[in-house]
């Protein structure tokens, strides 16, 4: 919106600054430099505006300093896909939702004060698996709020494994938690016969992790048994097995 008011701006400066040649009694003098200075300043001021507004929009979708600002009552948004960005933050009273797959890499912190949950559409095809969520930063991420993906999709049919809950992998020299939640996504459960319910997911934390309060998914329930009126009906399927939680594994920028 800015741009295009810019724009306009600058196109009645032009026409202006074109009609003010017409007279050629006018055009055969030497411009008055304080007029042309004027001139040169108003379309470089224009220019730098639309410049400014181009770059904000550009950030607020794939890089820059990108903070969700709270409002009273709180306020939710979402997001998927793939951000770049200098530093994140998701203030206190903001709920992020993350609607496909998503991925936040930063230089500086990732600080988390609200909530990131992921939420997987119910009425989509295809994958029957949860979002997954991953945050990368070069120095440290901070969670005092809450970080949770989705469980997986429940599968109707016979044989059909439940989807896997989605999966949160966090990267930073060092992840706090102390006072927040990281929380990996349930498993779908099995409605059809001899069908597995799905693996809950996992919370992964590559850097050195401070804090207790994270939690892997839990495994989704396994399908009925073929019942039959002349003996026992057969096995049902097993359930998922729930999702791993925790750190161990190494920061590699």
């Amino acid at each position: 919106m800015g741009f295009r008011k810019s724009s306009v701006a600058l196109s009645a400066l032009v026409n202006t600054c074109r009609s003010a040649t017409v007279d050629p009694i006018v055009s055969m003098r030497w411009p008055d430099v304080s007029q042309v200075r004027r001139v040169l300043c108003s379309i470089m001021s224009l220019l730098l505006s639309a410049t400014i507004v181009l770059n904000v929009e550009s950030a607020s979708a794939q890089t820059g300093d990108s903070r969700v600002n709270s409002k009273s009552g709180g306020q939710v948004e979402s997001l998927h896909g793939s951000i770049l960005a200098d530093s994140f933050v998701i203030s206190k009273s903001q709920t992020i939702l993350a609607t496909g797959d998503l991925e936040i890499s930063c230089e500086r912190e990732i600080r988390i004060e609200g909530n990131l949950i992921g939420v997987r559409d119910e009425g989509a095809s295809g994958s029957l698996g949860g979002i997954n969520i991953r945050l990368r930063s070069a120095t440290a991420i901070v969670i005092t709020g809450i970080v949770k993906t989705c469980r997986g999709a429940d599968s109707t049919s016979p044989g059909i494994t439940g989807g896997d809950g989605g999966s949160l992998i966090l990267e930073a020299p060092v992840v706090r938690c102390t006072s927040g939640r990281l929380c990996g996504g349930d498993g779908g459960d099995a409605r059809g016969v001899g069908a597995a319910g799905g693996d809950g997911g996992s919370v992964v934390v590559r850097g050195v992790l401070i804090g207790v309060g994270v939690r892997g998914g839990n495994g989704g329930t396994g399908g009925p048994g073929v019942s039959s009126k002349y003996g026992p009906g057969g096995m049902g399927g097993s359930g998922g097995s729930g999702g791993d939680a925790g750190s161990g594994q190494p920061f590699t920028s």
